[in-house]
């Protein structure tokens, strides 16, 4: 019989691993265009959770009550913190930044959507944002097969800003990689309701310093106290908000004083008397 060669042992040879690192540079955001808040309403979300019973007669519909309540629906609009321990009020996620962002590298040779929001972090999660939020009403189509139009209300700010810290893989990210990303980002994409990643145009911002005048005074006039005033008594975004809000207000009073017999007035929310719906409205 033949004799078996022994193996040879070979060492086996490892990987050379990347050392990876964290970096960090800090952005300061000021909008150039609306940001219109799009969070689900409170109802909406106990409808999903407890599906309501259909209106089978006129009797149900009626105890129901109007389809929208335009006051409520524009204060459940909007991302809010909970405590007193934050400079504002309202606040944004901040994924939705950092979508923005790897949604930009499509655009950008060598990089793909994937490896942006693997490498790419952003703190912290909930994002203070300042400006004063105004009622804002526009008509929309729902989602599905019926396309049904709709009339939407929202928070809209006119003027916002916000500062985050935005976290990379290093050396796979280079930190100017990651700044030229956040100022594509806020003119391609966009954040919030209408972006202009969809075509509307709102949501879009640029990158300034820390001291920019803008945003210092913004940061300095539209924190929590004024936002808290906002929500409780809204400003109009516009004059179609202000003619729609006007009939609304005048159909609630005219159902009120069928069922009571009694003419009611009704208040814009800022406590001035409502104006006629078929009048013009000076805003």
């Amino acid at each position: 019989m033949r004799e078996k060669k022994p193996v040879q042992q070979t060492e086996k040879e490892l990987p050379d691993i990347l050392t990876v690192k964290r970096g960090f540079i800090r952005v300061h955001v000021l909008g150039t265009s609306p940001f219109v808040y799009n969070a689900k309403s409170f109802q909406k979300k106990v409808d999903l959770l407890i599906p309501p019973r259909k209106a089978r007669t006129e009797a149900d519909r009626e105890a129901r009550g109007p389809k929208h309540n335009p006051l409520e629906e524009y204060r459940q609009s909007v991302y809010a913190h909970l405590g007193n321990d934050r400079p504002t009020r309202l606040m944004f996620t901040a994924g939705a930044f950092k979508k923005a962002m790897a949604k930009v590298a499509r655009h950008i040779p060598g990089m793909t959507q994937t490896e942006i929001m693997q490498l790419l972090w952003l703190e912290p999660k909930d994002i203070d944002i300042y400006g004063i939020p105004e009622l804002y009403m526009a008509p929309v189509t729902l989602k599905g097969i019926s396309r049904a139009p709709d009339i939407r209300t929202r928070a809209m700010l006119k003027q916002w800003g916000c500062s985050f810290t935005i976290g990379f893989a290093s050396p796979m990210v280079k930190s100017e990689w990651v700044g030229k990303l956040a100022v594509t980002s806020g003119i391609l994409c966009g954040v919030g309701d209408g972006r202009q990643e969809k075509g509307h145009g709102n949501g879009q911002y640029a990158l300034v310093s820390e001291d920019n005048a803008d945003l210092r005074h913004l940061m300095k006039i539209a924190g929590r106290a004024a936002q808290d005033a906002a929500l409780a008594n809204p400003e109009y975004a516009d004059r179609e908000t202000a003619q729609l809000m006007a009939a609304y207000l005048d159909e609630v009073a005219r159902r009120e004083q069928e069922i009571t017999g009694e003419p009611v007035v009704l208040t814009k929310p800022n406590g001035r008397k409502a104006p006629k719906a078929r009048r013009e409205v000076r805003l």
